[in-house]
């Protein structure tokens, strides 16, 4: 085997190991498919799936350049600095390099005006809820001009399937159902994913990973219904003294009903000329336990989706544990998600434009602000950072010369007297 052979064979393996590469791609369980997970948005799946994705289409995603390029390209922009530039030292080769936010771009323009029928927010937020629902997004880049995408539609992931070429790597995407299928290029499609431990090029989301409490949680809410309905068990047993014709039976049956059923004669007495017996009909301690059971259903769902159980139970919640929820949920849940999306299109995107482009979100995670305050107050007082610099964390101007204080001395320097100390 000659050497690019060798290199090939091992790109290949490459691929092979991250997913890009299966005999057979389509992901095959017994229990559920993407319709069924799309059929699953409703009751928790529906709360929680729609909370990851309304919080990530509210992060801002901005466009950045590297080293004054966007002077040369003509965009209006805007340079970063102090804190809000180190955050962006993880795209920089060159610690002393410049970064400009682009206002103004066709990539800008692109997500903004997504297509004639969407807007920015509702991409991202069918983006995302896409991949909470069946683990998988497509957008795909309708070419405009100059080869540049013109629109973007996102592509329902039910109506999704990936074609393998002869090496069996990702060749390209049929979306539709037969007759009326089409086959779009791999360069036109982008291709968001949770990732999938057994190989597939296919994700694996919550709600896969959910599945079995989605069927207990919608079974016992079932049962619950029909047993509210009465499940064919009465809720009073009534045995008159003696035998009773049918026909009686009946009358007596319509006249019970006509008496008493309905919440607004709840409470009422009824008064029989004829000896009987009333027996009480409640519920099981296996229909209590369907209740508690719920409960447990909806915490793993919960808890599959990312979603603190303190952020959907208000009611035994307070400020304090909200907060502490609050900062957990953006933190574990919303901020890998915004990671994946940004570094996809960083991948797929962005390149398509400029290679000193990228895009980042803004910092999602809430700020300890009493806390952040009384550490800058410190290191001020300490003489560890300048006024200025405490200001400028705070996106704050210098302060004139003429207003600065005068700098305190340390507590534990004498101060001088003039006089000569006894002996």
């Amino acid at each position: 085997m000659g050497f690019l052979a060798r290199l090939r064979s091992l790109a290949d393996f490459g691929r092979a190991i991250y997913g890009y590469q299966l005999q057979s791609p389509q992901p095959l369980n017994p229990e559920w498919n993407e319709q069924k997970l799309i059929d699953s948005f409703f009751g928790w799946v529906y709360v929680c799936s729609s909370k990851n994705s309304c919080r990530v289409a509210t992060v801002p995603l901005r466009l950045y350049t590297v080293s004054g390029n966007s002077r040369e390209l003509g965009y209006r922009h805007r340079s970063l600095k102090g804190a809000e530039l180190s955050r962006h030292q993880t795209f920089l080769r060159d610690e002393k390099a410049e970064v400009q936010e682009l206002l103004s771009h066709p990539l800008v323009d692109l997500l903004n005006r997504v297509n004639s029928y969407q807007g920015r927010f509702e991409l991202f937020e069918l983006t995302e809820l896409s991949l909470e629902l069946t683990g998988n997004a497509y957008w795909w880049l309708v070419p405009g001009p100059l080869g540049l995408p013109g629109e973007i539609l996102i592509l329902p992931p039910q109506l999704v399937k990936i074609n393998l070429d002869q090496r069996n790597l990702v060749g390209g995407f049929t979306f539709g159902l037969a007759p009326n299928e089409k086959k779009i290029p791999a360069d036109q499609i982008v291709h968001f994913r949770f990732p999938n431990p057994n190989g597939s090029v296919y994700g694996y989301g919550p709600a896969q990973a959910a599945w079995g409490s989605i069927l207990d949680y919608k079974a016992m809410q079932s049962y619950e219904r029909a047993l509210n309905a009465n499940l064919g068990v009465p809720s009073l047993f009534i045995s008159y003294e003696g035998t009773v014709e049918k026909a009686e039976l009946s009358r007596i049956e319509a006249d019970w009903n006509r008496k008493l059923r309905g919440i607004d004669k709840s409470g009422r007495a009824h008064v029989g000329d004829s000896k009987f017996k009333v027996t009480p009909i409640g519920l099981s301690p296996r229909d209590m336990s369907f209740r508690e059971g719920r409960k447990w259903s909806r915490l793993e769902i919960a808890d599959c989706f990312g979603v603190p159980v303190d952020l959907l139970d208000t009611e035994n919640s307070n400020r304090a544990t909200a907060t502490q929820a609050n900062y957990v949920y953006e933190q574990f849940t919303i901020k890998p998600r915004l990671t994946r999306i940004a570094d996809k299109l960083n991948e797929r995107l962005v390149p398509m434009y400029d290679s000193k482009l990228y895009v980042a979100y803004d910092e999602n995670v809430p700020v300890d602000q009493a806390g952040q305050l009384a550490e800058t107050v410190q290191l001020s007082n300490a003489g560890i950072i300048t006024i200025d610099e405490a200001r400028e964390r705070y996106g704050l101007p210098p302060m004139p010369e003429d207003e600065k204080p005068e700098p305190v001395a340390p507590a534990d320097e004498a101060t001088p007297t003039g006089e000569p100390d006894e002996e």
